[in-house]
């Protein structure tokens, strides 16, 4: 017809190619989970470095407890044996990343991170949550996994 116009795509086989293992990446996504998980486990053990929440810095300690630390030669929150940051671990599976904390190394975890209201536990120090830095660095991550770059 005089009054069509056409347009031809040019190299339609590599955009098949490239869709073909995009879903084949998207059958074992388990290795960029894995990757995730380790991410965050990282990003975790930052706030032990930082003392810090999420919503800003860790209470700080009561003078009894300086008085211990200093009496036992620990300083840190959080860091007296190394447990609870050494039981941060991550986990990982086919449609799942995420960080845990406490069990046999320290069952205290939840209390540390939470605080309590009963007498004699601690404040809130959270330490298991995902900084902004790291969630911006966990979608490039998996931006570059889809696009083939891991």
């Amino acid at each position: 017809m005089a009054n069509q116009i056409t347009m031809t795509l040019v190299g339609a086989d590599k955009i098949q190619k490239k869709l073909l293992e995009l879903t084949e990446r998207a059958k074992d996504p388990g290795k960029a989970l894995k990757l995730v998980a380790n991410a965050m486990r990282r990003d975790v053990l930052d706030h032990f470095d930082e003392e810090r929440g999420s919503d800003g810095k860790w209470e700080k300690l009561s003078p009894a407890t300086i008085a211990w630390k200093a009496a036992h030669g620990h300083s840190r929150p959080l860091q007296n044996t190394g447990n609870l940051r050494l039981s941060v671990m991550p986990e990982s599976g086919q449609d799942f990343a995420k960080v845990v904390a406490g069990g046999v190394k320290a069952p205290y975890a939840i209390y540390q991170n939470y605080g309590g209201d009963v007498p004699g536990r601690p404040p809130a120090r959270e330490f298991m949550w995902l900084s902004a830095k790291a969630a911006k660095g966990i979608f490039m991550l998996m931006r570059g996994w889809i696009m083939g770059g891991l």
